[in-house]
């Protein structure tokens, strides 16, 4: 049943309720419990007044299904309006002659280390070199016959994503190139010891282990 809800979860509700994506795996957890969906349920749902308002929800509608369509209704409605407030415009650069490298990355470095409020801020890096990667298989003779996997999700761990890591570049079938990034993260010997194992596993020509951070000798 809990397999069940997470497809569910990643192919329908997931994509048209959440404007940020998240694994489903951590939307069903909390609904794991072997409880009843009572108004007494005793499993844990995070965030301020969620499991109030979801018991609520979830007893209205066993109390009078009928109304279950405007339900629907009102949710659709409400992750519509979610969605066009938080639309993010993008600015066309007009001089892109004027746009240099160095200016590239001074704006890629501020970018990476403001500290936003909303949950993501981590990604920014993979984001940048994912964008770089889909230019670098097009010019590049090493890349030629290349393809670019979609970036999974952020937030699932190693041992659940099944990825060689954030980015991979794959070749006939196989796995050809792997990048790992950890942002305001050192690189220690237990994450070179995990992408030995990856590197064993998936067998890529190169892996690399980006971190803005440097690196710790013991």
């Amino acid at each position: 049943m809990v397999f069940q809800l997470q497809t569910i979860d990643a192919k329908y509700i997931t994509p048209t309720l959440l404007s940020s994506m998240a694994e489903s795996g951590w939307l069903t957890r909390s609904l794991e419990q072997p409880y009843p969906y009572t108004l007494d349920y005793k499993g844990e749902i995070s965030g301020k007044g969620m499991k109030e308002s979801f018991l609520r929800i979830i007893d209205v509608f066993q109390k009078n299904h009928i109304i279950a369509e405007n339900m629907l209704r009102l949710i659709l409605n409400k992750a519509i309006l979610f969605k066009k407030n938080n639309l993010v415009k993008i600015k066309r650069i007009d001089n892109v002659e004027n746009l240099t490298i160095s200016i590239i990355i001074k704006i890629l470095e501020e970018h990476f280390i403001e500290k936003y409020d909303i949950h993501g801020g981590s990604k920014l890096p993979v984001l940048a070199l994912y964008a770089i990667y889909k230019s670098l298989i097009l010019e590049i003779n090493r890349y030629e016959n290349c393809k670019i996997i979609s970036l999974g999700s952020h937030t699932a761990s190693d041992r659940t994503s099944k990825n060689a890591g954030d980015i991979q570049i794959m070749n006939n079938n196989q796995i050809f190139e792997v990048v790992e990034v950890k942002s305001d993260r050192s690189i220690d010997m237990n994450m070179v010891r995990i992408v030995y194992e990856k590197i064993i596993r998936f067998n890529p020509k190169r892996y690399y282990l980006f971190s803005n951070i440097e690196i710790r000798k013991r």
